[in-house]
């Protein structure tokens, strides 16, 4: 809790701000004024959630000080302490609304436990007060409330005659975490939020949906928004702080100024709108409504000059070329202006087309393989990411097309012998030999199974049993070093393999070859 210490006797100031039990409070005490007027002009700088001022002071009292708090600035809590345990004193501070009255000489222990008290009603009434703005805006949002209904709840809110702005914060590729993550994530995210906007000024509303956070800016009575100014600053200090905090890449969308509170319908789709454009932009943007109103939204036609091109690169197999072709792609989508479902459903056209070429060269793809692919185009949030996606899954399309050209599976069985033959001594596994080859990790294995007749494992054993006999023939190495030299780290499994595969023991194949 931020705090205020107003007193025209320095030596009650210093005393007061120089507690220690301030900061097992978690309170910080923001500044110190020696009046009324002192603290007035202290209040906008320094945000004060609670204000601790004497009541006899020169220029402005506090009674006048608590006053002009409660017209102004209504959040701000006051207490007040006085020399004069005086019943007059008592009622102005109940008329004014003070939540405690404590008399000099001041005992620390009850303004600590007046303070502490305090907090937790805080707590009481913030939780409260968020379930009811949270009931109002679903109520709000709901197709279902009528026009009345609507207004009541305006009024019931005191914020009939305000305008506002919507500001919607979300986690980059937040489809891609597992279901479990999210609420958790939205949650300790809208706790960030609350924690960083609890100090400004404007009052503020936040709702937590399953896409992010929404925050409604408030006006003041009668006042419209500062043209968006704010609603800036507050976005790229989130944007910048939470980040950091929660670890999370954010970005944020943020509706037009609106009159009212009533269209706060509109105020939720113009900033989730905004989140349509974060595959253009990418993770950590900041995507404003008013500037989207200019931009000429495109559409590219499936049959347009780019696509033709990619999608023959794939039909002649030359996969070299499809990143080049996909960033003509990329920045025609960018000059376009296009929204995510448009880049979806382009992205989703590329790749049915692979699909089709594979299967009119009778081409094997593994059907899980392309419907995995196709689901995961909606995954993406950001362009440069499902770009990166298509860029592999093409230059596999491409690659296995190639591979048929040149005499087709036979060749790619070819390339994985002279492969092993060349590398038999490094850790190769599946992963990083499809990796290698453009191809798919359980379409490899299945066409290396088929093939070959045996699993990839195997495969690799024989090729380094097929070298351990070789070395055999010569009779320099011990068995524990040929072990080693193929690539084994423990010999004792390099002879049980051996025999596994050969029939014999190492030393007993070594034994049956002729003396050279």
């Amino acid at each position: 809790m931020r705090i205020l210490i107003v007193d025209d006797e320095t030596l009650i100031r210093q005393h007061l701000s120089s507690l220690e039990e301030w900061e097992s409070l978690q309170c910080a005490i923001v500044g110190e004024a020696a009046n009324g007027r002192e603290a007035l002009e202290l209040i906008p700088l320094v945000k004060p959630q609670l204000v601790i001022t004497d009541i006899r002071m020169p220029e402005m009292d506090g009674i006048e000080l608590a006053g002009m708090i409660r017209r102004i600035y209504p959040h701000i809590h006051v207490m007040f302490i006085s020399a004069y345990d005086d019943f007059e004193y008592a009622k102005q501070a109940m008329k004014l609304g003070v939540c405690d009255f404590i008399t000099k000489p001041i005992q620390v222990s009850e303004m600590i436990d007046s303070v502490e008290l305090l907090q937790q009603g805080i707590l009481r009434m913030n939780e409260d007060e968020r379930l009811e703005r949270e009931k109002a805006i679903s109520l709000l949002l709901s197709e279902d409330t009528g026009i009345m209904e609507a207004q009541n709840l305006l009024v019931a809110h005191h914020v009939q005659d305000r305008s506002i702005q919507v500001i919607l914060v979300e986690i980059d590729n937040a489809d891609l975490m597992h279901l479990s993550e999210r609420p958790l994530s939205f949650i300790v995210l809208r706790e960030l939020v609350d924690h960083r906007l609890q100090d400004q000024p404007q009052m503020y509303w936040t709702y937590l949906d399953r896409s992010g956070i929404y925050i409604v800016l408030f006006a003041a009575d009668d006042m419209p928004l500062a043209g968006g100014v704010q609603s800036m600053q507050i976005a790229n200090q989130l944007l910048d702080e939470i980040g950091k905090l929660s670890g999370y890449s954010l970005s944020i969308g943020i509706s037009r100024p609106l009159p009212s509170a009533a269209e706060l319908r509109e105020g939720f789709r113009q900033s989730k709108q905004c989140m349509e454009y974060r595959m253009l932009l990418g993770k950590g943007s900041i995507i404003s409504y008013e500037a989207l109103i200019g931009l000429e939204k495109g559409r590219m036609d499936k049959e347009d000059k780019a696509m033709t091109e990619l999608l023959m690169h794939i039909r002649r197999g030359d996969g070299s070329q499809i990143p080049a072709a996909l960033r003509v792609i990329y920045r025609e989508m960018l000059a376009a202006g296009l929204d995510k479902k448009v880049i979806q459903h382009y992205a989703l056209e590329v790749l049915t087309r692979a699909d089709q070429m594979l299967e009119e060269l009778h081409i094997p793809i593994p059907p899980e393989s392309s419907i995995d692919a196709k689901q995961k185009i909606f995954s993406y949030s950001i362009l440069s990411d499902l770009l990166e996606f298509l860029s592999g899954y093409l230059s596999q399309a491409a690659y296995l097309i190639a591979q048929q050209s040149d005499t087709g599976t036979p060749s790619i069985i070819r390339r994985i012998h002279l492969f092993l033959e060349q590398h038999y001594k490094e850790d190769v596994t599946l992963a990083s030999l499809s990796a290698k080859l453009h191809m798919n990790h359980s379409y490899l294995s299945r066409l290396i199974k088929k093939q070959t007749g045996v699993h990839f494992r195997d495969l690799l054993w024989k090729h380094r049993i097929d070298k351990a006999k070789e070395l055999m023939r010569q009779q320099e190495l011990k068995t524990f070093e040929i072990a080693y030299e193929l690539g084994f780290k423990d010999p004792s499994h390099f002879s049980q393999v051996f025999k596994r595969m050969v029939g014999v023991s190492p030393s007993d194949y070594r034994a049956s070859l002729p003396p050279t």
